[in-house]
């Protein structure tokens, strides 16, 4: 749907007569008008959304004009988030060729994969697994720390998310702090 198409379908819903008011820092709209009772009502959209995320009617203009700038203030908010989260992925991972990363995984257990950079992109990384050298604190658990350069898998390319390089369904790997990490084993 065109911007155009979005601006007619919310301006039929609209009764003749309401005033559009467009925010100053956001893509949010609202119209304010006089229903066929005398009341006064506000719809609000934001986003390219064609249903109204509000539709009421007020017992004063200074419940509707609190309601209005709330509302405002919300989509500004929530426009710089995204224009922060879109700059963020824009600026490419940190990730660089020789960083270990951990995935701490399991249930009932703790296992702990290792992974070595082995090739960076732009928003990708190639992993392999390299081995741990694992202590035990006298039974079934104990720290582990990574072998780098002691490859045990074959390269995989993986992309760089928000919390770390996901590697399947079950295993994020996350840039390793340089600490040893727990595991457990019960089995």
């Amino acid at each position: 749907m065109t911007t155009t198409t979005v601006e007619q379908a919310r301006a039929v819903q609209a009764p003749s007569g309401a005033i559009k008011i467009a925010a100053k820092n956001s893509d949010a709209v609202v119209y304010v008008y006089t229903n066929a009772v005398g009341a006064l009502c506000a719809m609000g959209f934001a986003g390219r959304r064609i249903k109204p995320d509000f539709r009421i009617r007020y017992g004063s203009a200074l419940a509707r004009e609190r309601v209005v700038t709330t509302y405002f203030a919300s989509a500004a908010g929530i426009a710089a988030r995204k224009a922060e989260k879109k700059a963020k992925r824009a600026g490419g991972h940190s990730l660089t060729v020789g960083h270990i990363l951990c995935a701490s995984w399991g249930y009932e257990q703790t296992n702990v994969d290792w992974y070595e950079v082995v090739r960076v992109t732009t928003s990708s990384v190639e992993v392999r697994k390299i081995k741990g050298n694992v202590t035990t604190d006298g039974g079934d658990r104990g720290q582990c720390v990574p072998m780098a350069g002691e490859f045990v898998g074959e390269p995989m390319m993986r992309r760089v998310g928000e919390y770390g390089v996901r590697i399947d369904g079950s295993r994020t790997a996350s840039l390793w702090e340089g600490r040893p990490v727990y595991w457990s084993s019960y089995h």
